[in-house]
């Protein structure tokens, strides 16, 4: 009588039948071949994880303009324009990509540095907005 036996594939654990009985040496490929499925799941999965991760990041960047953003604009209204400034200066930073949001940062300094009565950084901030972005 044949042997049957049953073996489980270790990728998606479905039966699979073999005739005859597996030796050793089969029995090793076998394992090196799942071991290289195992290793690609792996690399997919880190992946999937880092790709998860930039999505978090970025999103969180964008939530932190606009609560640096909202600060500021609470400072400039509480009449704290060095405050504002320096909040205006941090959405500046993290919203360096020619945005609108940026642009309008770089105004509002501009114009906190005006209330505070300091013209020429004013002015020099202002020239620069409007060489940097002339249509704005």
């Amino acid at each position: 009588m044949k042997q049957v036996k049953v073996v489980l594939c270790q990728v998606n654990y479905e039966p699979y039948f073999v005739g005859r009985p597996i030796r050793s040496s089969a029995r090793r490929s076998n394992r090196s071949r799942y071991s290289y499925q195992n290793k690609f799941d792996s690399v997919v999965a880190i992946c999937t994880f880092v790709m998860l991760c930039i999505v978090c990041i970025v999103s969180f960047a964008s939530d932190t303009t606009d609560e640096h953003f909202n600060r500021a604009r609470e400072l400039l209204n509480a009449k704290r324009y060095a405050e504002a400034a320096e909040e205006f200066k941090a959405v500046v930073k993290l919203a360096s990509d020619g945005s609108k949001v940026e642009q309008n940062a770089r105004y509002w300094v501009g114009q906190s540095y005006f209330r505070m009565g300091q013209f020429d950084e004013a002015l020099s901030i202002f020239e620069k907005l409007i060489e940097d972005y002339p249509k704005s």
